[in-house]
């Protein structure tokens, strides 16, 4: 779940919210961890945490870039080209290469 001032670049998946999670968990009461396995989750999480700083924050959407970033290039303008879901048609749900310059450049290849 996320809150605050957050800003979704892609359609969110069904199982990640960003409104009404409070509800969601107070229907939730049967307890899966004990006292002790909780404590242990948590300090688990905050070993692991980089500490909260700019310089994390650029790091973090650094990386985020790099994994997120096409090699392939758009043939038609030299944009690079992602991966993208058809949202209506007669091709709803299927996947295809789109230009990150559209609608500038309406450039569509198929997925290999």
């Amino acid at each position: 779940m996320f809150w605050g001032d957050c800003e979704f670049k892609t359609p969110v998946p069904p199982n990640v919210m960003a409104k009404g999670y409070i509800t969601y968990i107070k229907n939730h009461t049967a307890v899966l961890f004990t006292d002790q396995e909780a404590q242990d989750i948590v300090a688990a999480i905050k070993e692991g945490m980089r500490p909260k700083s700019w310089a994390t924050s650029r790091k973090h959407v650094s990386d985020l870039r790099k994994r997120f970033s096409s090699t392939a290039e758009c043939p038609k303008c030299g944009g690079a080209l992602v991966i993208r879901t058809s949202k209506s048609g007669a091709n709803v749900g299927s996947q295809f290469y789109g230009c990150t310059t559209y609608p500038v450049c309406r450039y569509v290849g198929k997925l290999q």
